[in-house]
C-alpha cells in the first residue's frame, strides 16, 4: 500500500495539472458529502439507510489531509 501511494504521489507531481485536479476532486467529494447530509437533515425521516448517513457524517468529521483547503 505504501509503495502504491508513493507511486501515486510521484505521478501527481510529474503530470502537469494533476495536483490541481486532485484538489478539485477532493473538494467536490466534500461538497457532495455535505449536500447528502444536509438533504437528509431537511428530509426529516431519513431517506437514506442510517449506515450511509453515518458514513457521510463520519467522513466530514474526519481530520482533513489537506487542512488549508477551504470547502464550500
Amino acid at each position: 500500500m505504501v509503495r502504491h501511494l508513493d507511486d501515486l504521489a510521484h505521478d501527481i507531481v510529474a503530470i502537469p495539472g494533476a495536483g490541481g485536479a486532485l484538489l478539485a476532486a477532493y473538494a467536490a467529494q466534500a461538497r457532495a458529502l455535505s449536500m447528502v447530509v444536509e438533504a437528509a437533515k431537511r428530509a426529516g425521516s431519513s431517506p437514506l439507510p442510517a449506515s450511509v448517513l453515518m458514513a457521510a457524517q463520519d467522513a466530514l468529521l474526519a481530520p482533513s489531509p489537506l487542512p488549508g483547503l477551504v470547502i464550500g
